[in-house]
């Protein structure tokens, strides 16, 4: 089987900034997803800062929550992929 690859990249389309994650099967198995060989693509952007309060220093300010988000969106292309290799 191909391996299944994801690349991470800067996301254009956010205004607070974030991460364009792409999957795909790297078909010549040289190791980094060639245009051809990607298969999804999705922005994960990050929140808007918060204001600080509610009893917690770093309210809407953590890159936690956009990394959780990120690990997510990973794992459904990855499960997507994997599950279109096996039709």
């Amino acid at each position: 089987p191909t391996p299944t690859l994801f690349e991470v990249g800067q996301a254009l389309g956010c205004p607070s900034g974030g991460v364009l994650i792409s999957t795909g099967a790297d078909s010549n198995g040289d190791g980094v997803l060639s245009e051809d060989e990607v298969t999804d693509t999705q922005e994960v952007c990050n929140g808007q800062a918060g204001v600080d309060g509610g009893g917690c220093s770093q309210s809407g300010n953590t890159p936690l929550g956009g990394f959780i988000l990120a690990m997510a969106v990973l794992m459904l292309a990855l499960r997507r992929s994997h599950r279109s290799e096996q039709v």
